[in-house]
């Protein structure tokens, strides 16, 4: 019985050292990653440098060989592009699609505080996750479940749906990776499919919300302010 004990916990101990922690997606490493590396990226990538700042021009990038800058606007911040931060110490970067060791990686945004990569978000797809799951093992999974009501376009009737999603997440100290993957409502009640993967250091992630968040509404007192000026003779 003594030596069946021991063999389990050297089999326990074993597997908890051999296990790989998560911190980060191929050569992008969060805490440790710096912008600087994005240069030797774009050469061994043959990606072609930009910079985009409305969601427009955000919306017209169709080239899968561009590393793209995502600048926020500061006249109209609902066109800003998306993930792009207010925030002087934060740095977003965009790449349509890239291939880290045969996986295949689209929509994948870089951010950075200050010039330290802190944040990866990218499409969720069947190939990553199986490639998380044979490296970091099962993730923790969660299924949430909260009942809508939505109204649809063509009947004007409401119904009440049930919204699902399911979340699988690996944790590696203030590191974390979530992916997510379930369906929800849009405004015209029609069934759509949200899906992502993200990974983190979750303290700076936080911050950098309230930061923008904040920094959005100064700029929209600021507007408020010019406007006022504007009427004061009115």
């Amino acid at each position: 019985m003594r030596m069946l004990m021991v063999i389990s916990l050297l089999a326990i101990s074993v597997a908890s050292i051999g296990q790989d922690k998560i911190e980060g997606i191929g050569k992008f490493r969060l805490k440790s990653t710096t912008t600087e590396y994005l240069d030797t990226l774009a050469e061994e990538k043959s990606l072609k440098r930009n910079s985009v700042g409305n969601l427009g021009d955000f919306f017209n990038i169709y080239k899968k060989d561009e590393l793209v800058e995502l600048i926020p606007d500061t006249l109209k911040d609902y066109l800003s592009p998306p993930h792009a931060s207010l925030c002087k110490d934060v740095r977003v970067f965009y790449i349509p699609q890239m291939t880290v060791s045969t996986i295949v990686l689209k929509e994948t945004f870089l951010t950075f505080y200050r010039d330290t990569l802190v944040a990866i978000n990218t499409n969720w797809t069947n190939e990553i996750v199986e490639a998380l799951e044979l490296k970091y093992g099962k993730g923790h999974l969660d299924k949430k479940e909260k009942e809508v009501s939505c109204t649809s376009s063509l009947s004007e009737s409401s119904t009440t749906y049930t919204e699902t999603m399911y979340y699988q997440t690996w944790q590696n100290g203030d590191i974390k990776c979530t992916a997510a993957l379930g369906n929800y409502r849009d405004s015209k009640c029609e069934k759509k499919t949200m899906s992502y993967i993200s990974i983190s250091v979750e303290k700076v992630s936080i911050m950098i919300f309230d930061c923008d968040r904040q920094e959005r509404s100064n700029l929209n007192d600021k507007k408020k302010i010019e406007k006022r000026k504007q009427l004061e003779d009115f």
